[in-house]
């Protein structure tokens, strides 16, 4: 009779990070992000519901802080390019650089002239 292999096998246990309760092992997480760090949290369906009802409770009515700026770039009027606005910036008072992309100021002023 041949010796048999004892083989271990690990138990993986997830746990609702909100309840406590086990949760499935197929469980993906949820990322939160909070102070400008991201986190993964494992939650049940309800136990997302009462988080984010929280977070939503918490922040309604607080000033919401922008930081950086989410206004896409303007697009030049069809028909032109970057050295007519470029020129037309020079003859119009406005600085530009020869190498960088106009100001979005500069672009939105070129595109109401014309």
């Amino acid at each position: 009779m041949g010796r048999k292999e004892i083989v271990q096998k690990p138990v993986v246990k997830i746990f609702d990070d909100f309840s406590g309760a086990e949760l499935p092992e197929t469980t993906k997480p949820v990322r939160y992000d909070f102070n400008g760090r991201a986190y993964h949290l494992y939650l049940s369906e309800d136990s997302k519901r009462a988080v984010d009802t929280f977070i939503g409770d918490l922040t309604e009515g607080a000033d919401e802080i922008v930081t950086g700026s989410r206004r896409k770039a303007p697009v030049i009027k069809a028909g032109h390019s970057l050295e007519d606005v470029r020129a037309w910036a020079r003859q119009n008072g406005y600085d530009v650089s020869d190498n960088r992309r106009a100001p979005n100021s500069v672009i939105d002023a070129f595109n109401s002239a014309h």
